[in-house]
């Protein structure tokens, strides 16, 4: 695990959008596991004028989505990487794997599962860290999921801003860790004030299932960005 310590959110948006152009400009065919919210968004929205060649043969595998919001529901993951990923970046629908929250959960479990299972080893997977430590929707607990799987939602989740006083959503769908460490590369990031007392715990913390983002420290090729206002 390599951490990466820089001034501002904009030079941590940098930096994880270098390696994103960088990796595609080596691989046109790369995958990427990507994460939605606020802390992705300037890295995600830099990648079109870092790229030197098109992007329309990457991969892009959705980490998570709330279930029972649709593909359309302008609060859902699918409408924000479709704003800040798929059309920007020009990700063709046959190169875009992606949960739908408007179906039976059960059916997009098994439909992301057999996907995946052609997908192999993501080139690149960017997260970031819940505010109750949790990555994806791998919520703190005694047993963590290993593949896709729904899942109850904690309160720190059902609180995030994309769905607070706007949906009652109590799951979620989410790749598991398998998924998640199968990536050639994890790349955490955090920043803001708000994330302080968790990245600190983040710091200090042994592996547990209590703070799921801890186990990223045990991928062989992890690096945990983040902003001087985190500290």
């Amino acid at each position: 695990m390599q951490l990466v310590q820089l001034t501002t959110q904009d030079d941590v948006a940098a930096h994880v959008a270098q390696q994103i152009a960088e990796t595609i400009t080596a691989k046109e065919t790369a995958s990427f596991i990507l994460a939605s919210g606020g802390t992705p968004t300037k890295a995600f929205d830099m990648v079109p004028s870092m790229l030197s060649q098109p992007a329309s043969k990457a991969k892009v595998i959705k980490l998570d989505e709330w279930v029972g919001l649709s593909k359309s529901n302008e609060n859902s993951c699918e409408q924000y990487l479709d704003e800040h990923v798929v059309k920007p970046w020009g990700i063709t629908p046959e190169n875009y794997i992606a949960f739908d929250g408007g179906v039976a959960p059960e059916a997009e479990v098994e439909r992301i599962q057999n996907a995946m299972a052609a997908v192999q080893s993501p080139d690149l997977c960017i997260i970031g860290l819940g505010m109750n430590g949790h990555i994806g929707f791998i919520e703190p607990n005694d047993g963590l999921p290993v593949n896709v799987s729904k899942v109850d939602l904690h309160v720190a989740s059902q609180s995030h801003p994309m769905v607070s006083g706007k949906h009652d959503v109590k799951f979620g769908i989410s790749l598991g860790l398998q998924e998640i460490m199968s990536a050639k590369k994890v790349i955490l990031m955090v920043t803001g004030e708000h994330k302080k007392e968790i990245f600190d715990k983040l710091l200090k913390s042994k592996i547990t299932t209590s703070l799921p983002a801890s186990l990223v420290k045990i991928h062989p090729n992890a690096e945990i960005v983040f902003s001087e206002d985190v500290l």
